[in-house]
């Protein structure tokens, strides 16, 4: 057979050799024998040669596999999945956190492509376990980024586990009240952690972090101008009819550059949202 129809699989009985099934699915014999190892696949053998044949459900089953694995699930994860034990309440998680990480770069290219551009969203309450270390405020982007550079040394030595594929923000309590920008004489770096130490040393401290319902506003600007955004953002908020009370954060996110393909940055600036 030189062409499996998809769609002919489900409820097919027939069988099918390596070779049909790679060409199929555009593997290598290798990814199947992978799949064999790790309990993926138990396909059944010609009596006559010993070769595999594959069911229409074992290339259907590979050809979910390989979509997990490129969403980031780890060979026992996909086991655990087809054999039922995959908590699906935590696989739902692990999806949603690689779309929002998928939605973040999408908005950096964004960006890339219309560096003029600014783009305005909305972010649901947030809760993070993280290593915060207090510093003086400064509008100077360099100093924050040395605190930054401070937070993360001090949280190796205390002994957290940074939580993967998030970075530190810049949170500035009551920042903004009524629209209007309040001037604060410290700020919050804060490190998203997964593990946290008994005893946190170097004058940090673990603190679960709630960002509360969120206005947002991503530029490619120059990284000393959050000011100005958070400018932006009030006025874009008094056009939309919002208030702005509470906390600020600001995070710059990297991507790549469309031109040097070198990794260029967007700076996030958001506000809380007064709840009626």
């Amino acid at each position: 057979m030189d062409i499996l129809d998809e769609n002919f699989l489900s409820g097919s009985s027939m069988t099918f050799r390596v070779n049909e099934v790679v060409k199929f699915l555009n593997l290598t014999p290798r990814i199947l024998k992978h799949y064999e190892t790790t309990g993926v696949l138990k396909p059944a053998r010609e009596n006559e040669n010993d070769y595999r044949k594959y069911t229409a459900e074992d290339v259907i089953k590979i050809h979910v596999a390989e979509q997990l694995k490129t969403l980031g699930f780890t060979s026992r994860e996909i086991g655990d999945y087809f054999s039922g034990r995959l908590d699906i309440e935590d696989a739902y998680n692990k999806l949603m956190e690689i779309r929002e990480r998928l939605n973040r770069l999408i908005d950096v290219i964004r960006l890339d492509i219309c560096p003029d551009e600014h783009i305005f969203s909305f972010t649901d309450e947030t809760k993070d376990l993280c290593f915060v270390k207090e510093h003086p405020s400064t509008g100077d982007i360099r100093q924050k980024y040395f605190f930054a550079r401070e937070t993360y040394s001090l949280a190796v030595k205390s002994g957290c586990v940074c939580k993967p594929g998030e970075v530190f923000f810049i949170l500035t309590r009551n920042a903004i009240s009524g629209n209007k920008t309040v001037d604060r004489p410290t700020i919050d770096i804060c490190l998203p952690i997964s593990k946290a130490p008994k005893k946190p040393s170097g004058g940090g401290r673990v603190e679960e972090i709630v960002r509360k319902k969120s206005f947002m506003i991503k530029s490619a600007g120059h990284a000393n101008s959050v000011n100005e955004l958070y400018a932006l953002l009030t006025a874009e908020a008094e056009r939309r009819g919002l208030t702005l009370d509470g906390n600020t954060w600001a995070v710059s996110e990297t991507g790549p550059n469309k031109k040097t393909a070198r990794h260029t940055y967007t700076i996030v600036a958001a506000a809380e949202i007064k709840e009626d």
